[in-house]
């Protein structure tokens, strides 16, 4: 694999870089600056809600809200993801 093991690691365990990396990956990199800013880590992702999206992150679009909430239950619902380290 030249060099890069992938890891499982559950989400509860994940740093602010591992959400910023979820984030760009599901397409809502728009949205990097406020999660890092908010210091939103693994166990911070798996409380977030609409409410919290909408007024304290700043994500306003509903369309945009229900697309990264579906996207946030398939992630929980896995638990465990694999995460490439070189």
């Amino acid at each position: 694999m030249n060099g890069i093991v992938a890891v499982p690691t559950l989400v509860e365990n994940w740093t602010g870089d591992d959400v910023q990396h979820w984030l760009q990956e599901n397409h809502f990199e728009q949205w990097k600056e406020a999660f890092s800013q908010a210091g939103i880590n693994g166990p911070v992702l798996q409380l977030l809600d609409e409410p919290h999206l909408e007024y304290e992150l700043g994500m306003t679009p509903l369309a945009e809200r229900e697309r990264f909430m579906q996207a946030k239950r398939l992630l929980v619902s896995e638990g465990r993801v694999y995460k490439c380290l070189a």
